[in-house]
Protein backbone atom coordinates (compact mmCIF):
# COMPACT_ATOMS: atom_id res chain seq x y z
CA UNK A 1 0.00 0.00 0.00
CA UNK A 2 1.48 3.26 -0.35
CA UNK A 3 -0.05 6.83 0.46
CA UNK A 4 0.52 10.03 -1.71
CA UNK A 5 -1.14 13.80 -1.67
CA UNK A 6 -4.18 12.22 0.47
CA UNK A 7 -4.64 9.16 -2.10
CA UNK A 8 -4.46 5.47 -0.78
CA UNK A 9 -3.57 3.29 -3.51
CA UNK A 10 -3.28 -0.60 -3.42
CA UNK A 11 -0.31 -1.89 -6.07
CA UNK A 12 -1.66 -5.36 -7.36
CA UNK A 13 -1.43 -7.75 -9.84
CA UNK A 14 -4.73 -7.73 -12.10
CA UNK A 15 -6.92 -10.75 -11.23
CA UNK A 16 -10.71 -10.95 -11.62
CA UNK A 17 -10.63 -12.22 -8.58
CA UNK A 18 -9.54 -9.08 -7.03
CA UNK A 19 -11.60 -6.61 -8.70
CA UNK A 20 -14.67 -8.60 -7.43
CA UNK A 21 -14.02 -8.52 -4.22
CA UNK A 22 -13.32 -4.83 -4.18
CA UNK A 23 -16.38 -3.94 -6.16
CA UNK A 24 -18.43 -3.21 -3.38
CA UNK A 25 -16.23 -0.22 -1.75
CA UNK A 26 -18.14 3.14 -3.10
CA UNK A 27 -15.95 5.74 -4.69
CA UNK A 28 -13.38 2.92 -5.53
CA UNK A 29 -11.47 3.79 -8.48
CA UNK A 30 -9.17 1.16 -10.84
CA UNK A 31 -6.12 2.68 -12.86
CA UNK A 32 -4.96 0.72 -15.06
CA UNK A 33 -0.61 1.21 -14.96
CA UNK A 34 1.76 -1.49 -16.63
CA UNK A 35 0.15 -4.41 -15.90
CA UNK A 36 -0.51 -3.36 -11.99
CA UNK A 37 -4.03 -2.31 -10.68
CA UNK A 38 -4.11 0.84 -8.76
CA UNK A 39 -7.36 1.02 -6.52
CA UNK A 40 -7.61 4.95 -6.05
CA UNK A 41 -9.95 6.51 -3.00
CA UNK A 42 -10.07 10.04 -5.12
CA UNK A 43 -11.03 11.05 -8.52
CA UNK A 44 -8.53 10.51 -10.94
CA UNK A 45 -8.25 12.86 -14.26
CA UNK A 46 -8.50 11.25 -17.83
CA UNK A 47 -5.75 11.46 -20.02
CA UNK A 48 -5.73 9.20 -23.70
CA UNK A 49 -3.54 6.68 -22.32
CA UNK A 50 -4.52 7.26 -18.45
CA UNK A 51 -7.53 6.29 -17.41
CA UNK A 52 -10.16 4.88 -14.59
CA UNK A 53 -12.26 2.31 -15.86
CA UNK A 54 -14.64 -0.14 -13.76
CA UNK A 55 -15.21 -4.04 -13.60
CA UNK A 56 -18.60 -5.55 -15.21
CA UNK A 57 -19.20 -8.93 -16.87
CA UNK A 58 -20.29 -8.81 -20.27
CA UNK A 59 -23.88 -8.76 -20.71
CA UNK A 60 -26.24 -7.69 -23.28
CA UNK A 61 -29.26 -5.50 -21.40
CA UNK A 62 -32.07 -7.44 -22.51
CA UNK A 63 -34.52 -4.44 -22.12
CA UNK A 64 -32.76 -2.89 -24.63
CA UNK A 65 -33.60 -3.37 -28.08
CA UNK A 66 -31.10 -2.61 -31.61
CA UNK A 67 -32.77 -1.83 -35.01
CA UNK A 68 -30.89 -4.11 -37.42
CA UNK A 69 -28.70 -1.64 -39.52
CA UNK A 70 -27.96 -2.17 -43.29
CA UNK A 71 -25.01 -0.37 -43.59
CA UNK A 72 -20.80 -1.62 -43.83
CA UNK A 73 -19.53 0.62 -40.70
CA UNK A 74 -16.13 -0.93 -41.20
CA UNK A 75 -14.12 1.57 -43.34
CA UNK A 76 -15.98 4.39 -41.68
CA UNK A 77 -14.77 3.18 -38.07
CA UNK A 78 -11.21 2.19 -39.53
CA UNK A 79 -10.91 5.92 -40.80
CA UNK A 80 -12.30 7.18 -37.28
CA UNK A 81 -10.03 4.98 -35.39
CA UNK A 82 -6.94 5.10 -37.65
CA UNK A 83 -3.67 5.59 -35.14
CA UNK A 84 -5.99 4.34 -32.08
CA UNK A 85 -3.46 1.40 -29.59
CA UNK A 86 -6.22 0.38 -27.93
CA UNK A 87 -9.92 -0.35 -27.25
CA UNK A 88 -10.07 3.24 -24.74
CA UNK A 89 -8.59 4.65 -27.21
CA UNK A 90 -11.11 3.67 -30.00
CA UNK A 91 -14.03 4.52 -27.58
CA UNK A 92 -12.65 7.83 -27.31
CA UNK A 93 -12.20 8.30 -30.87
CA UNK A 94 -15.79 7.40 -31.88
CA UNK A 95 -17.11 9.15 -28.89
CA UNK A 96 -15.39 12.22 -30.02
CA UNK A 97 -16.59 11.89 -33.62
CA UNK A 98 -20.06 11.20 -33.15
CA UNK A 99 -20.07 14.70 -30.42
CA UNK A 100 -18.81 16.81 -32.94
CA UNK A 101 -20.84 15.71 -36.31
CA UNK A 102 -24.31 14.48 -34.77
CA UNK A 103 -26.76 17.18 -33.92
CA UNK A 104 -29.89 16.20 -31.91
CA UNK A 105 -32.78 15.91 -33.71
CA UNK A 106 -35.33 18.07 -32.18
CA UNK A 107 -38.43 16.54 -34.27
CA UNK A 108 -37.77 12.95 -31.67
CA UNK A 109 -38.06 10.96 -34.92
CA UNK A 110 -34.31 9.40 -35.67
CA UNK A 111 -33.88 5.97 -33.97
CA UNK A 112 -31.80 4.04 -35.66
CA UNK A 113 -28.06 4.25 -36.58
CA UNK A 114 -28.25 4.21 -40.43
CA UNK A 115 -30.69 7.31 -40.86
CA UNK A 116 -29.09 8.92 -38.06
CA UNK A 117 -25.48 8.71 -40.02
CA UNK A 118 -27.09 9.93 -43.24
CA UNK A 119 -28.98 12.78 -41.30
CA UNK A 120 -26.38 13.90 -39.02
CA UNK A 121 -28.57 14.27 -36.26
CA UNK A 122 -31.11 11.65 -33.83
CA UNK A 123 -32.54 11.32 -30.88
CA UNK A 124 -30.36 9.70 -27.52
CA UNK A 125 -30.82 5.85 -29.08
CA UNK A 126 -29.38 6.98 -32.34
CA UNK A 127 -26.69 8.69 -30.87
CA UNK A 128 -26.65 5.18 -29.25
CA UNK A 129 -27.13 2.81 -31.78
CA UNK A 130 -24.41 4.86 -33.91
CA UNK A 131 -21.93 4.80 -31.33
CA UNK A 132 -23.00 0.69 -31.31
CA UNK A 133 -22.36 0.15 -34.74
CA UNK A 134 -19.00 1.67 -35.13
CA UNK A 135 -17.70 0.31 -32.21
CA UNK A 136 -18.82 -3.08 -32.94
CA UNK A 137 -17.20 -2.78 -36.53
CA UNK A 138 -13.60 -2.45 -34.92
CA UNK A 139 -14.22 -4.88 -32.60
CA UNK A 140 -15.17 -3.11 -29.54
CA UNK A 141 -17.97 -4.04 -27.18
CA UNK A 142 -20.70 -2.12 -26.38
CA UNK A 143 -23.84 -1.96 -24.09
CA UNK A 144 -26.49 0.35 -24.48
CA UNK A 145 -27.90 1.32 -21.21
CA UNK A 146 -32.01 2.33 -20.79
CA UNK A 147 -33.57 4.39 -18.43
CA UNK A 148 -34.40 8.15 -17.55
CA UNK A 149 -32.62 10.98 -16.62
CA UNK A 150 -32.62 14.30 -14.49
CA UNK A 151 -31.37 17.60 -16.29
CA UNK A 152 -29.84 20.31 -13.74
CA UNK A 153 -33.35 22.05 -12.87
CA UNK A 154 -34.82 18.44 -12.08
CA UNK A 155 -36.95 17.74 -14.83
CA UNK A 156 -36.88 13.76 -15.88
CA UNK A 157 -38.56 12.95 -19.20
CA UNK A 158 -40.83 10.35 -19.01
CA UNK A 159 -39.68 9.27 -22.54
CA UNK A 160 -36.83 8.07 -20.55
CA UNK A 161 -33.38 8.10 -22.28
CA UNK A 162 -29.90 5.72 -23.43
CA UNK A 163 -26.49 6.05 -22.67
CA UNK A 164 -22.95 3.44 -22.77
CA UNK A 165 -21.04 1.10 -21.16
CA UNK A 166 -17.96 0.72 -23.60
CA UNK A 167 -15.59 -2.14 -22.68
CA UNK A 168 -11.88 -1.39 -22.43
CA UNK A 169 -10.58 -4.96 -21.89
CA UNK A 170 -12.44 -8.13 -21.23
CA UNK A 171 -14.23 -7.54 -18.18
CA UNK A 172 -13.65 -3.53 -18.01
CA UNK A 173 -15.30 -0.29 -19.32
CA UNK A 174 -16.42 3.11 -18.61
CA UNK A 175 -19.10 4.99 -18.80
CA UNK A 176 -20.45 7.65 -21.54
CA UNK A 177 -23.60 9.86 -23.26
CA UNK A 178 -22.20 11.26 -26.28
CA UNK A 179 -25.74 12.53 -26.55
CA UNK A 180 -25.30 14.99 -23.64
CA UNK A 181 -21.55 15.46 -24.25
CA UNK A 182 -22.73 16.70 -28.11
CA UNK A 183 -24.81 19.13 -26.95
CA UNK A 184 -27.85 20.78 -25.39
CA UNK A 185 -31.58 21.65 -27.05
CA UNK A 186 -31.74 25.17 -26.28
CA UNK A 187 -35.70 27.01 -27.36
CA UNK A 188 -36.42 23.84 -29.68
CA UNK A 189 -32.54 24.50 -31.05
CA UNK A 190 -29.66 22.39 -30.72
CA UNK A 191 -26.39 24.07 -29.02
CA UNK A 192 -23.16 21.84 -29.53
CA UNK A 193 -21.04 21.75 -26.75
CA UNK A 194 -18.00 23.56 -26.45
CA UNK A 195 -16.36 20.63 -24.02
CA UNK A 196 -17.55 17.18 -25.22
CA UNK A 197 -15.73 15.73 -22.72
CA UNK A 198 -17.85 16.66 -19.03
CA UNK A 199 -19.86 12.85 -20.42
CA UNK A 200 -17.20 10.56 -21.44
CA UNK A 201 -15.46 7.83 -18.62
CA UNK A 202 -18.09 9.18 -16.05
CA UNK A 203 -17.55 8.37 -12.81
CA UNK A 204 -20.39 5.88 -11.47
CA UNK A 205 -21.00 8.13 -8.68
CA UNK A 206 -21.80 10.94 -10.81
CA UNK A 207 -23.77 9.30 -13.56
CA UNK A 208 -26.33 8.29 -11.04
CA UNK A 209 -26.54 11.90 -10.12
CA UNK A 210 -28.47 12.01 -13.54
CA UNK A 211 -28.75 8.89 -15.02
CA UNK A 212 -31.04 5.93 -13.60
CA UNK A 213 -30.89 2.58 -15.57
CA UNK A 214 -33.41 0.42 -15.41
CA UNK A 215 -30.84 -2.18 -14.96
CA UNK A 216 -29.22 -1.67 -11.74
CA UNK A 217 -26.18 -3.06 -13.28
CA UNK A 218 -24.98 -0.27 -14.18
CA UNK A 219 -25.79 1.70 -11.23
CA UNK A 220 -22.35 0.63 -9.60
CA UNK A 221 -22.79 2.09 -6.54
CA UNK A 222 -23.67 0.97 -2.92
CA UNK A 223 -25.67 0.88 -1.60
CA UNK A 224 -28.00 0.95 -4.91
CA UNK A 225 -30.46 3.62 -5.41
CA UNK A 226 -34.12 3.68 -5.69
CA UNK A 227 -36.16 5.15 -8.57
CA UNK A 228 -37.95 7.31 -5.46
CA UNK A 229 -34.59 8.38 -4.39
CA UNK A 230 -33.15 9.33 -7.41
CA UNK A 231 -36.41 11.62 -8.00
CA UNK A 232 -35.56 13.35 -4.49
CA UNK A 233 -31.96 14.18 -5.70
CA UNK A 234 -31.02 17.69 -5.68
CA UNK A 235 -30.33 18.30 -9.57
CA UNK A 236 -26.38 17.90 -11.13
CA UNK A 237 -24.92 20.59 -12.57
CA UNK A 238 -22.13 18.93 -15.38
CA UNK A 239 -20.52 22.39 -14.50
CA UNK A 240 -19.64 20.22 -11.15
CA UNK A 241 -17.33 18.05 -12.66
CA UNK A 242 -16.37 20.64 -15.44
CA UNK A 243 -14.66 22.44 -12.57
CA UNK A 244 -13.40 19.48 -11.18
CA UNK A 245 -15.32 19.32 -8.00
CA UNK A 246 -14.70 15.78 -6.13
CA UNK A 247 -16.98 13.34 -7.43
CA UNK A 248 -17.31 11.33 -4.58
CA UNK A 249 -18.00 13.72 -2.19
CA UNK A 250 -20.75 15.25 -3.78
CA UNK A 251 -22.15 11.25 -4.55
CA UNK A 252 -21.79 11.42 -0.44
CA UNK A 253 -23.72 14.20 0.08
CA UNK A 254 -26.69 13.87 -2.45
CA UNK A 255 -26.96 10.46 -0.82
CA UNK A 256 -27.45 11.88 2.95
CA UNK A 257 -29.19 14.69 1.75
CA UNK A 258 -26.73 17.42 2.46
CA UNK A 259 -25.57 18.70 -0.85
CA UNK A 260 -25.92 22.39 -1.01
CA UNK A 261 -23.78 23.98 -3.41
CA UNK A 262 -23.26 27.87 -5.03
CA UNK A 263 -24.48 28.88 -8.03
CA UNK A 264 -22.17 27.65 -10.78
CA UNK A 265 -21.57 29.90 -14.49
CA UNK A 266 -20.04 28.76 -17.42
CA UNK A 267 -17.51 31.52 -18.18
CA UNK A 268 -14.84 29.67 -16.64
CA UNK A 269 -14.64 26.73 -18.63
CA UNK A 270 -11.18 25.33 -19.88
CA UNK A 271 -9.55 28.45 -17.97
CA UNK A 272 -10.60 27.77 -14.31
CA UNK A 273 -10.81 24.30 -11.90
CA UNK A 274 -12.04 24.29 -8.16
CA UNK A 275 -9.61 22.53 -5.91
CA UNK A 276 -11.23 23.56 -2.77
CA UNK A 277 -14.23 25.68 -2.32
CA UNK A 278 -16.68 26.12 0.49
CA UNK A 279 -19.50 23.38 -0.32
CA UNK A 280 -22.30 25.31 0.46
CA UNK A 281 -24.80 27.53 -1.12
CA UNK A 282 -24.44 30.34 1.36
CA UNK A 283 -21.90 31.67 3.42
CA UNK A 284 -22.04 33.12 7.31
CA UNK A 285 -20.58 36.75 7.87
CA UNK A 286 -17.58 36.97 10.06
CA UNK A 287 -16.87 33.62 9.23
CA UNK A 288 -13.46 32.60 7.17
CA UNK A 289 -13.03 30.44 4.00
CA UNK A 290 -10.31 28.83 2.03
CA UNK A 291 -10.52 28.77 -1.94
CA UNK A 292 -8.02 26.75 -3.84
CA UNK A 293 -7.91 26.97 -7.12
CA UNK A 294 -6.43 26.10 -10.30
CA UNK A 295 -6.01 28.91 -13.55
CA UNK A 296 -5.38 27.24 -16.78
CA UNK A 297 -5.83 30.33 -18.83
CA UNK A 298 -4.12 34.01 -18.10
CA UNK A 299 -6.90 35.55 -16.61
CA UNK A 300 -7.12 37.97 -13.75
CA UNK A 301 -9.38 36.88 -10.86
CA UNK A 302 -11.28 37.79 -7.48
CA UNK A 303 -13.34 37.41 -4.62
CA UNK A 304 -15.87 39.80 -4.54
CA UNK A 305 -18.13 40.40 -1.35
CA UNK A 306 -19.97 43.97 -2.16
CA UNK A 307 -17.69 46.31 -2.17
CA UNK A 308 -15.16 44.18 -0.52
CA UNK A 309 -12.48 42.22 -2.83
CA UNK A 310 -9.14 39.98 -3.02
CA UNK A 311 -8.10 39.94 -6.15
CA UNK A 312 -6.04 37.36 -7.50
CA UNK A 313 -2.64 39.02 -6.85
CA UNK A 314 -3.26 38.48 -3.31
CA UNK A 315 -3.48 34.86 -3.47
CA UNK A 316 -0.86 32.69 -2.43
CA UNK A 317 0.73 30.87 -5.30
CA UNK A 318 1.19 27.35 -4.95
CA UNK A 319 2.54 26.36 -8.28
CA UNK A 320 1.36 24.02 -10.97
CA UNK A 321 -1.49 27.14 -11.67
CA UNK A 322 -2.87 26.89 -7.73
CA UNK A 323 -3.89 29.87 -5.97
CA UNK A 324 -5.12 29.88 -2.40
CA UNK A 325 -6.42 32.62 0.28
CA UNK A 326 -8.42 32.64 3.26
CA UNK A 327 -11.18 34.88 2.63
CA UNK A 328 -13.29 36.50 5.98
CA UNK A 329 -17.00 37.21 4.79
CA UNK A 330 -17.21 41.18 5.29
CA UNK A 331 -20.75 41.84 3.88
CA UNK A 332 -24.29 41.26 3.33
CA UNK A 333 -25.97 40.12 -0.26
CA UNK A 334 -23.67 37.24 -1.73
CA UNK A 335 -19.91 36.44 -2.75
CA UNK A 336 -18.42 35.66 -5.88
CA UNK A 337 -15.51 34.01 -7.48
CA UNK A 338 -15.43 35.99 -10.78
CA UNK A 339 -13.00 36.00 -13.86
CA UNK A 340 -12.19 39.18 -15.72
CA UNK A 341 -14.06 38.89 -19.01
CA UNK A 342 -12.23 38.11 -21.93
CA UNK A 343 -14.79 40.13 -23.89
CA UNK A 344 -16.09 42.98 -22.57
CA UNK A 345 -13.45 45.34 -20.84
CA UNK A 346 -13.89 46.33 -17.23
CA UNK A 347 -16.37 43.42 -17.28
CA UNK A 348 -15.51 40.61 -14.72
CA UNK A 349 -16.97 37.05 -15.11
CA UNK A 350 -19.05 35.03 -11.83
CA UNK A 351 -18.13 31.53 -12.17
CA UNK A 352 -19.23 31.02 -8.35
CA UNK A 353 -21.64 33.01 -6.55
CA UNK A 354 -23.27 32.09 -2.66
CA UNK A 355 -25.58 33.62 -1.25
CA UNK A 356 -24.95 34.99 3.00
CA UNK A 357 -27.05 34.75 5.61
CA UNK A 358 -28.55 36.89 7.51
CA UNK A 359 -25.75 38.12 10.42
CA UNK A 360 -26.38 38.59 14.00
CA UNK A 361 -24.57 40.51 16.08
CA UNK A 362 -22.09 38.10 16.38
CA UNK A 363 -21.20 37.62 13.43
CA UNK A 364 -20.50 41.60 13.14
CA UNK A 365 -18.41 41.58 16.58
CA UNK A 366 -15.86 39.14 14.15
CA UNK A 367 -15.56 40.99 11.65
CA UNK A 368 -14.87 44.29 13.62
CA UNK A 369 -11.96 42.55 15.09
CA UNK A 370 -10.46 42.42 12.02
CA UNK A 371 -12.10 44.59 9.72
CA UNK A 372 -13.43 47.48 11.82
CA UNK A 373 -14.62 49.97 8.76
CA UNK A 374 -16.76 46.95 7.23
CA UNK A 375 -19.11 47.15 10.30
CA UNK A 376 -22.67 48.41 9.69
CA UNK A 377 -21.72 51.95 12.08
CA UNK A 378 -19.32 52.57 9.43
CA UNK A 379 -20.68 51.71 5.83
CA UNK A 380 -23.12 54.33 6.32
CA UNK A 381 -20.42 56.86 6.70
CA UNK A 382 -19.97 59.36 3.58
CA UNK A 383 -16.83 59.54 2.44
CA UNK A 384 -14.99 56.64 4.35
CA UNK A 385 -11.94 56.23 2.36
CA UNK A 386 -10.31 53.99 4.38
CA UNK A 387 -6.82 53.93 2.54
CA UNK A 388 -6.80 58.06 2.62
CA UNK A 389 -7.09 58.02 6.46
CA UNK A 390 -4.75 54.85 6.96
CA UNK A 391 -2.04 57.07 4.88
CA UNK A 392 -2.87 59.94 7.09
CA UNK A 393 -2.49 57.99 10.60
CA UNK A 394 -6.22 57.63 11.10
CA UNK A 395 -6.31 53.68 11.30
CA UNK A 396 -9.77 51.52 11.16
CA UNK A 397 -10.56 51.11 14.73
CA UNK A 398 -9.65 54.96 15.85
CA UNK A 399 -11.54 55.99 13.07
CA UNK A 400 -14.49 53.92 13.73
CA UNK A 401 -14.25 55.23 17.47
CA UNK A 402 -14.34 58.67 16.42
CA UNK A 403 -17.76 57.87 13.95
CA UNK A 404 -19.53 56.10 17.03
CA UNK A 405 -18.59 59.17 19.43
CA UNK A 406 -19.23 61.90 17.13
CA UNK A 407 -22.12 60.27 15.69
CA UNK A 408 -20.62 60.93 12.35
CA UNK A 409 -23.11 60.79 9.13
CA UNK A 410 -20.35 62.29 6.82
CA UNK A 411 -16.51 62.42 6.85
CA UNK A 412 -14.43 65.43 5.42
CA UNK A 413 -13.20 63.93 1.41
CA UNK A 414 -9.00 63.39 1.76
CA UNK A 415 -6.75 63.46 -1.20
CA UNK A 416 -3.52 61.77 -1.32
CA UNK A 417 -3.49 60.44 -4.93
CA UNK A 418 -0.74 63.46 -5.77
CA UNK A 419 1.36 63.53 -3.36
CA UNK A 420 -0.08 64.93 -0.59
CA UNK A 421 0.59 63.75 2.71
CA UNK A 422 0.21 64.37 6.58
CA UNK A 423 -0.01 62.29 9.71
CA UNK A 424 -3.52 63.41 11.35
CA UNK A 425 -3.15 64.60 15.35
CA UNK A 426 -6.59 66.39 15.67
CA UNK A 427 -8.92 67.70 12.77
CA UNK A 428 -12.67 67.88 13.02
CA UNK A 429 -13.94 65.02 11.44
CA UNK A 430 -17.56 65.86 10.53
CA UNK A 431 -17.80 67.03 6.98
CA UNK A 432 -20.33 69.86 7.95
CA UNK A 433 -18.64 73.05 9.42
CA UNK A 434 -20.70 75.85 11.27
CA UNK A 435 -19.83 79.81 10.53
CA UNK A 436 -18.76 80.85 14.07
CA UNK A 437 -17.55 78.17 15.61
CA UNK A 438 -14.01 77.51 15.81
CA UNK A 439 -11.83 74.57 15.14
CA UNK A 440 -8.63 73.22 15.96
CA UNK A 441 -6.45 71.39 12.53
CA UNK A 442 -2.96 69.54 14.21
CA UNK A 443 -0.76 67.70 12.00
CA UNK A 444 2.64 66.46 11.47
CA UNK A 445 3.83 67.48 7.64
CA UNK A 446 5.04 64.66 5.93
CA UNK A 447 5.54 66.61 2.00
CA UNK A 448 5.10 70.37 0.86
CA UNK A 449 6.51 73.97 1.39
CA UNK A 450 3.77 75.27 2.58
CA UNK A 451 0.34 74.85 4.59
CA UNK A 452 -2.83 77.23 4.28
CA UNK A 453 -6.98 76.56 5.63
CA UNK A 454 -8.68 78.60 2.83
CA UNK A 455 -12.52 79.39 3.54
CA UNK A 456 -13.82 80.54 0.57
CA UNK A 457 -11.06 83.29 -0.34
CA UNK A 458 -10.26 83.42 3.24
CA UNK A 459 -6.86 82.28 3.94
CA UNK A 460 -5.51 80.95 7.27
CA UNK A 461 -1.50 80.56 7.76
CA UNK A 462 -0.75 81.77 11.18
CA UNK A 463 0.72 77.80 12.07
CA UNK A 464 2.22 77.43 15.16
CA UNK A 465 4.99 74.52 15.00
CA UNK A 466 6.58 72.35 18.27
CA UNK A 467 7.84 69.23 17.97
CA UNK A 468 7.03 69.05 14.09
CA UNK A 469 3.17 69.16 14.70
CA UNK A 470 1.56 72.19 12.99
CA UNK A 471 -1.78 73.41 14.61
CA UNK A 472 -3.80 76.57 13.71
CA UNK A 473 -7.63 77.18 14.87
CA UNK A 474 -10.43 78.59 12.36
CA UNK A 475 -13.36 79.74 12.58
CA UNK A 476 -14.91 79.65 9.12
CA UNK A 477 -17.09 83.15 8.09
CA UNK A 478 -18.25 82.22 5.35
CA UNK A 479 -20.60 79.21 3.76
CA UNK A 480 -18.88 76.70 0.93
CA UNK A 481 -16.15 75.15 1.04
CA UNK A 482 -13.28 74.91 3.50
CA UNK A 483 -10.06 72.81 3.04
CA UNK A 484 -6.61 72.50 4.48
CA UNK A 485 -4.30 72.57 1.58
CA UNK A 486 -0.82 72.00 1.02
CA UNK A 487 1.91 73.49 -1.76
CA UNK A 488 4.51 71.13 -3.02
CA UNK A 489 7.59 72.37 -4.24
CA UNK A 490 7.42 74.00 -8.10
CA UNK A 491 3.41 73.27 -7.76
CA UNK A 492 0.42 74.76 -7.02
CA UNK A 493 -1.64 74.51 -3.64
CA UNK A 494 -3.16 70.94 -3.79
CA UNK A 495 -6.53 70.18 -1.03
CA UNK A 496 -5.89 67.59 1.50
CA UNK A 497 -9.16 67.58 3.37
CA UNK A 498 -12.12 69.20 2.49
CA UNK A 499 -15.32 70.51 4.47
CA UNK A 500 -18.82 72.04 3.72
CA UNK A 501 -19.64 74.91 6.01
CA UNK A 502 -22.99 76.35 6.18
CA UNK A 503 -25.19 78.76 8.65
Amino acid sequence: MFAYSGIIAIFAPITDNLVFALMSISCLKIRRVAGLMVLLLSAISVGATDYVDYYKEYTDDPNVHIYTSYTDWTPMAQKITSGCADDYQRIRAIYQWVCENIDYDTTYSIYRADSCLQERKGVCQGYCELFYQLAKAVGVRVELVGGYSKNHVGFISSAGHMWLFAYTSKDRGIFLDPTWGAGIVNDHKFVRNDNIWTWFNVEPEWLILSHFPDNSVYQMVTPLMTMDEFRALTPANPLWRTYGLDVCELYAKARDNTLELPQFYNRGEGDFEAVDIPLRKSLKVGETYTFRIRMKADREFALMNKGERCMGREWKQEGDGVYSTEFMVRDTGQLTLSLKSKTVANYWDNVLLYGIEPPTEADWAKVERLYPLCVPDAKHVKNLDAQGWQLAGVDGRRLLGVVRKQHVKALPTIYYNEGQRLQIIEVPMNESLKIGETYTFAFRPQSGTAWAVINEGSWYKDFTEEDGVYKIEVTPQRTGTLALYVQLKGRSYLSCLEYKVSQ
